[in-house]
């Protein structure tokens, strides 16, 4: 009798023991812990700003060492700002329709200024480092043509760019990581991506990522937090990483505790817009 009780103890334990380890997790559809959101919806997500002009010059040599050709590059930088609530991902596109002098002159390139045409990913926008003050912007330069006649200022520059972003964020806590350590986290919903965390020591976590060919770990993922059992934030102290695009293994410089949690940040809502700009009145060099 005492071993048939010590068979079932041992067969419901272990039972448990599965449905603990073998948990799938689902993504949270709401409130993603972002505080910054902005009240007004029908405000415009994306606005363009006007920088400065800036004339580089350069010098081509053959191979013997002698001047090639010599040339200038007129770059406008433009700062595009966005809304609190959204996650830029990248921008590509950059058009200049026109860009006309005091004198009436055309500096726009002969063809529109497609650059980047491929996009151009926005990766610093994730990390929140510690005393950085976030910006809520980017910067973008398009080329001009250098002015043949003499001029002082830009009158008017007609263009747009294109963005892609998220408008929304999903995420997933898992805890406590313990019971996690060196297994596959499982999540619903994530399509292709897979998440194993190989390691917890006292000083830092390292976490592995599989995505698909056809993205990116920064195109899937925006951040990672790390809370105690008291769902107290601990402090990211920086990160490093090795592998590609499609493979990665993070390392986090986080003291988490066993009992902690882990919250993944999950871009959703993925979408473009073409954001037109006119400036006026900007100083050439």
């Amino acid at each position: 009798m005492k071993r048939l009780l010590t068979f079932v103890v041992m067969v419901a334990l272990f039972s448990w023991l599965c449905m603990e380890t073998n948990q799938t997790f689902y993504l949270n559809a709401g409130d993603p812990g972002n505080p910054e959101t902005a009240p007004a919806a029908e405000q415009e997500i994306f606005k363009v700003f006007p920088g400065s002009i800036n004339l580089t010059r350069g010098v081509d040599y053959d191979e013997e060492g002698k001047v090639k050709k010599s040339y200038r590059t007129l770059r406008l930088q433009l700062s595009v700002r966005y809304r609190k609530d959204v996650f830029p991902l990248a921008y590509s596109h950059v058009e200049i329709r026109e860009a006309i002098t005091d004198n009436k002159e055309d500096l726009s390139v002969d063809k529109p200024s497609h650059f980047p045409a491929r996009e151009r990913p926005l990766r610093l926008l994730i990390y929140d480092f510690p005393g950085r003050e976030k910006k809520y912007k980017f910067s973008i330069s398009p080329k001009l043509k250098e002015p043949q006649k003499e001029c002082n200022k830009l009158k008017l520059v007609d263009g747009s760019v294109n963005v892609k972003y998220a408008a929304k964020l999903k995420k997933v806590e898992v805890k406590p990581i313990r019971k996690w350590v060196g297994k596959k986290i499982e999540i619903a919903g994530l399509g292709n991506m897979e998440i194993h965390l190989d390691e917890l020591t006292k000083k830092s976590v390292t976490i592995r990522y599989t995505v698909s060919t056809y993205e990116k770990l920064e195109d899937v993922l925006r951040e990672v937090k790390f809370f105690d059992s008291d769902g107290k934030n601990i402090e990211n102290m920086g990160h490093s990483g090795r592998g590609n695009g499609n493979h990665m293994t993070m390392e986090y410089d986080s003291s988490v505790p066993e009992d902690g949690a882990i919250i993944f940040y999950f871009y959703d809502d993925v979408r473009q817009c073409r954001v037109p700009f006119k400036i006026e009145n900007l100083t050439l060099p």
